[in-house]
């Protein structure tokens, strides 16, 4: 039998993008999806007070937990904050031995600890900050600038979730020396009994009978506004419409943006048309999407729509902005509005909500497979390219 290959997995524990963390247990199913005999090993690197239930209830059979935080004696604190004071440098800094694991992903390489190990697979998921600078920092823009610079001029290996992403970096880094993969991600769930939790979620959450739904955090690009305006445009012809939005009322970049959509709603009187659940346990999420009307995907920019690939994974139709990735994750079976146009997607909310929606046929789990052998193949690659 040969040798297990042993992926590194690193989750940063960021509040502020809870998609990182399903992306990463998104990769651990699609993993399990696998022959058994091919399911390579799999170190978790977490930082510490990381809850890890999600990832342990995927019952994943080759796996350790490694806890990937500093931990220093009192005397190497003591050590430490003389140097950093004067340096900037650790004295003690503690580095995992470069052979703990043959391939390391996503980009531990920008953590000191995990800096060492050898062969770093790097992912770029999009490239938002280069169409709409004005929705980061200029602190934030100089950092990514500064890092995909290095990475293309760099022998980097570099995974991409859609070939528009991979696509983009080809246009903004020609020269670039890097050797780029593109794994599209498929999502994974627990069993869910729908029909108990929906009943639950109805009391919960007073939902209506019939709606669509809105599954984005509350963040700028994802274009909630333009939600709000068609409704306006419906709101006199189809005032029956319910829209429901699940998410973080949270946008770090903009922290009165979240307030200004409400108050956007309550100045065109349309308080009866919407319904805010904010950040609902993911199976709550999922079994609203399951009995929804339709889904509505109206981001101005995305890398691969984890909501689509919901969405997808449900059966449901999915009225989506015209973005290239959207097309690419979507084929034949998305309902499409021009991103800007409030016309064109009250146009499509119409159409949509005057219809049966029925349920579309979709060999999803062929998906989940493809994921996890796409993903195992290039850490495959990645290993041998350096053993050479």
């Amino acid at each position: 039998m040969a040798k297990r290959l042993k992926i590194g997995l690193f989750v940063d524990n960021s509040d502020l993008w809870t998609g990182g963390l399903y992306y990463i247990i998104n990769i651990v199913h699609a993993l399990k999806s696998l022959p058994k005999e091919k399911q390579p090993w799999i170190t978790l690197f977490y930082k510490r007070d990381f809850e890890l239930t999600f990832l342990k209830e995927v019952n994943y059979p080759f796996i350790n937990f490694v806890d990937a935080s500093r931990k220093y004696s009192l005397f190497e604190r003591a050590v430490n904050k003389i140097c950093y004071l004067f340096s900037k440098r650790l004295f003690f800094p503690k580095k995992f031995r470069s052979t703990i694991v043959d391939v390391i992903y996503p980009n531990a390489g920008f953590h000191k600890e995990l800096a060492a190990i050898q062969n770093q697979l790097w992912w770029i998921p999009d490239f938002q900050e280069k169409y709409y600078p004005d929705f980061f920092t200029l602190e934030e823009l100089t950092q990514r600038n500064e890092w995909q610079e290095k990475l293309a001029a760099s022998q980097s290996d570099i995974v991409f979730s859609s070939q528009n992403a991979l696509n983009d970096f080809k246009t903004f880094f020609p020269e670039s020396k890097a050797t780029l993969y593109l794994v599209r991600f498929a999502v994974s769930h627990s069993a869910i009994d729908f029909e108990t939790t929906y009943q639950e979620c109805v009391k919960i959450y007073n939902l209506p009978e019939k709606y669509f739904l809105v599954a984005n955090q509350l963040w700028k690009h994802k274009n909630h506004a333009l939600v709000i305006e068609a409704m306006e445009l419906l709101s006199k012809k189809v005032g029956s419409i319910r829209i429901v939005f699940t998410g973080k009322e949270s946008d770090y970049r903009d922290p009165n943006h979240p307030v200004r959509l409400k108050e956007k709603i309550s100045e065109k009187g349309l308080q009866n048309n919407f319904l805010w659940l904010g950040f609902i346990p993911k199976e709550h999420m999922l079994t609203i999407m399951n009995y929804a009307h339709a889904v509505i995907q109206p981001s101005l920019f995305e890398g691969w729509s984890t909501v689509i690939e919901d969405g997808k994974s449900l059966g449901k139709h999915i009225i989506a902005s015209d973005l290239p990735v959207h097309f690419e994750q979507l084929g034949d079976n998305g309902l499409f509005f021009q991103k800007n146009s409030a016309k064109e997607l009250a146009s499509q909310m119409k159409i949509a909500w005057a219809e049966s929606r029925k349920s579309i046929s979709y060999d999803y789990e062929s998906d989940v497979i493809r994921f996890g052998r796409d993903f195992l193949d290039v850490a495959t690659m990645v290993k041998a390219g350096h053993d050479v």
